[in-house]
């Protein structure tokens, strides 16, 4: 399963238990949501370079990871979901050099990656007016 996929998959889950009643989004859902939509360096156009996407999409990966270590109610799983979705953009493998160089995703992956969190950002502004 690509990136793009796997996180669509997450959201589907998500709607899925707004609409059942087995997540009722509250207020801290609610600002955590904001929080990370105003406080992240999502993905843009002006980030030409791969090297400049791929640090966005890692900070953006880490937040993701810190803000569902935060959180014990359906956004934790979405967000937790989300980063694990994602890691394919932090891969690294320990090559004998000295700072362990990572592994670069290729453009079709980051590109993936990147729809992938534009998704995301829908969803998480869509919690805004729930």
């Amino acid at each position: 399963m690509n990136m793009q996929a796997a996180a669509d998959a997450a959201i589907t889950q998500a709607r899925t238990w707004r609409e059942t009643g087995v997540w009722n989004v509250t207020d801290t859902d609610t600002a955590m949501a904001a929080e990370l939509l105003t406080s992240l360096p999502w993905p843009t156009e002006s980030a030409h370079s791969a090297g400049d996407r791929l640090d966005h999409l890692r900070e953006v990966l880490a937040a993701l990871a810190v803000a569902t270590a935060t959180s014990r109610t359906p956004m934790g799983w979405f967000l937790g979901q989300c980063a694990a979705a994602l890691a394919p953009v932090l891969q690294w493998q320990p090559d004998g050099t000295a700072d362990h160089a990572t592994i670069t995703p290729t453009p079709g992956e980051i590109t993936d990656a990147e729809t992938a969190f534009a998704h995301i950002h829908d969803f998480l502004a869509a919690l805004q007016h729930s």
